[in-house]
């Protein structure tokens, strides 16, 4: 402990050297100062400019992390016999919010410094404060430097941070002394192959063209399986080629998983409350989701009433229009799944790490759903993460009755890829112990609704490299798939063990020991469980082009889509059985009974796909080759597994 004389009494927040990877224990042993990686004295490059204005978002702590975390876990256990007594916003706010005498001890602490407070929710889960660099150094007694950090130049305390002992206690973090972290959206089109464009995903071959398809019709089968790929040599090894499907229409998916009958007798998300968080605004997102019910739904249109948006806490942005698709995927899959449910689109003002935790914050603050469903996320070991951040409107989330589920990745366990490589990882808030992480399948639904297969979402391609063929028209080399099956990994369901968070106890003895056990130590595996994600058997969607006011609608994946359906089916259940189920990862592995397990098939399946280019690619499913893979019981891909229909409504209760 170091003392001061400026202000107050202060103490001193070390920077920690946190590993990402070797196990580190409960992310509550991490200090809020945890150093990134590349806040090094060799990557110093310089000073923040002294009159740069920073943005800082102080976290304020739970009255007592540990009984809170603790409470949680009774409540969250169906075995409990306080399972399910969830917490009312006054009891909550007597055991464990921050008290209006701690907020304004912050404030004047930041405003002694200088800096302008412009935020404080109701809940007064934070404070939010601007200023210049100077200011916030002076705040935290600090000096703030710029490193280099790969191929771009970052933002981190060159010293330890000082706080006055009188606020030390009330602050769980201090985000934006670090360069905010931005996370990316987890949706995926089909433009995934490096030899494919958006257009040529579908070209147009295909004597049976979609009518929603948006690039003008194309080899693609309105169902899994109806077009058959007649001119291509044999895939070695896997199941006869048909052209991958041009995207499910939402009575497609709720037959695939035996929700059909049981949505059209009224169980269908009556009285239920759906909230989803992305970052930004996309202004025609309500007609184009009308329009898209309209026009692949029309059991199902979505009434004005039952979309509701709202802007999350912050400074208006400029907005990302890539996030527009995110947010409009997310709201038409939930809608697909809980037709008659209220679903409320809160946009964060933008994709860092503060707006978004503000958003979530809002969310719990004034109840405006359930479930809260997340499509988006990072790498666990691929740079700063402050997850102390995350952890108390997480906790609060869950003792108030509220679902949190996010999606676990759009890179299978990150290790390799087109894209680039590194170690195995999950991802996160999706590792976090206190959210319900949703992973992918490939599905493959037939003409009349029926399940013909389903798989681990884990993409490879190859591709035709076509026959020689002499003047004379001798074959001298035929047709070849290159590379040989199963090709390159492209992309598929996040998983894997995390190098953060222990394992917990509801998944102890479901999550095999010969996974979850790294280095001595169990961990908290990743997905929970899974749902359609694989954008070559993956779902339609209808969107407004931000840059040309068209709307069109076209086939889309990734587990942005597995998550925000697996959150609609869970206010299905809740619908039924007449309550809510707050943090529901104990009562999930509880009843393996109510998924259906996802394993291989044999042999393995594969579509194709045109490129444009007078060739096709060939696409297998569940890709072998790395570190997680399908198999009997919980797997890193699918985690439990998918919901059952009925079997899923009747036992999650």
């Amino acid at each position: 402990m170091m003392r001061r004389t400026w202000l107050a009494p202060a103490v001193l927040l070390t920077f920690s050297a946190c590993s990402t990877s070797a196990p580190t224990g409960s992310v509550g042993q991490a200090s809020n100062g945890n150093r990134p990686a590349w806040a090094v004295p060799a990557n110093l490059v310089g000073r923040v400019a002294a009159d740069e204005r920073i943005t800082i978002q102080v976290q304020l702590a739970l009255h007592d992390q540990v009984a809170a975390e603790a409470e949680l876990a009774e409540i969250s256990d169906p075995d409990s016999a306080r399972y399910g007594q969830f917490l009312s916003d006054d009891e909550f706010n007597a055991k464990y919010a921050p008290t209006s005498d701690e907020v304004a001890a912050v404030q004047s602490h930041l405003q002694k410094a200088g800096l302008k407070v412009n935020f404080v929710p109701g809940n007064r889960a934070f404070v939010s404060a601007e200023g210049t660099a100077a200011q916030v150094e002076k705040a935290f007694s600090t000096t703030l430097g710029l490193y280099q950090a790969g191929d771009s130049v970052k933002r981190a305390p060159i010293n330890n941070v000082v706080m006055p002992s009188t606020i030390q206690a009330s602050v769980s973090s201090v985000m934006g002394l670090v360069q905010p972290t931005r996370y990316g959206q987890k949706s995926v089109h089909r433009a995934g192959l490096p030899r494919a464009s958006a257009a040529s995903m579908v070209a147009a071959k295909n004597p049976h063209p979609h009518p929603n398809d948006s690039t003008g019709g194309g080899s693609c089968s309105e169902w899994y399986g109806q077009v058959a790929d007649t001119t291509d040599p044999a895939y070695p090894g896997y199941g006869p080629l048909s052209y991958a499907p041009c995207g499910y229409k939402p009575g497609q998916v709720r037959a695939g998983y035996g929700f059909t009958d049981i949505i059209r007798k009224g169980n269908d998300g009556t009285g239920q409350s759906i909230a989803i968080v992305d970052a930004f605004l996309s202004p025609t997102l309500l007609v184009d989701a009308q329009t898209y019910a309209a026009n692949n739904d029309t059991d199902y249109p979505l009434r004005a009433s039952q979309l509701k948006t709202v802007w999350g806490p912050g400074q208006t942005q400029t907005p990302d229009t890539g996030w527009y698709g995110e947010q409009t995927l997310d709201v038409e899959a939930a809608h697909a799944m809980a037709p008659v449910a209220t679903i409320v689109a809160v946009a964060a003002q933008s994709a860092y790490d503060q707006d978004l935790i503000g958003a979530l914050n809002m969310v719990v603050e004034q109840r405006l759903g359930s479930v809260i469903s997340n499509s988006y996320g990072m790498v666990e070991q691929g740079g700063y993460i402050d997850f102390l951040a995350w952890k108390p409107v997480l906790t609060a989330a869950g003792l108030k009755g509220i679902g949190v589920y996010f999606s676990s990745g759009d890179n299978g366990d990150e290790s390799v890829s087109f894209f680039g490589s590194g170690p195995p990882s999950a991802d996160f808030p999706a590792s976090s112990d206190l959210v319900t992480a949703v992973g992918g399948t490939s599905m493959a639904v037939g003409q009349t609704g029926n399940l013909m297969f389903e798989v681990g979402w884990e993409t490879g391609a190859s591709f035709l490299d076509p026959a020689v063929v002499t003047d004379g028209g001798v074959t001298t080399t035929p047709a070849t798939w290159d590379p040989t099956p199963p090709g390159f990994f492209v992309f598929g369901a996040g998983g894997g063990w995390s190098t953060v968070f222990e394992q917990p106890k509801w998944q102890k003895n479901v999550v095999p020991n010969s996974y979850a056990v790294q280095a001595g130590v169990a961990r908290r595996s990743v997905p929970d469980v899974g749902m359609l994600a694989d954008p070559f058997t993956g779902f339609i969607i209808g969107q407004t082009d931000p840059s040309t006011g068209k709307y069109s609608e076209g086939a889309i994946g990734g587990t942005s889509l597995a998550c925000p359906l697996f959150a609609a089916t869970m206010v299905l259940a809740q619908q039924h059985a007449h309550k809510k189920f707050g943090f529901a990862n104990p009562l999930l592995y509880k009843h393996a009974n109510a998924f259906r397990d996802i394993v291989p098939t044999n042999p393995p399946q594969a579509v194709a796909l045109p490129l444009g280019d007078g060739t096709n690619a060939a696409v297998p499913f569940d890709f072998p080759g790395l570190s997680i893979k399908t198999a009997a019981g919980w797997d890193a891909v699918t985690g439990l597994g998918v919901p059952n229909g009925a079997a899923f409504i009747a036992n999650i209760k």
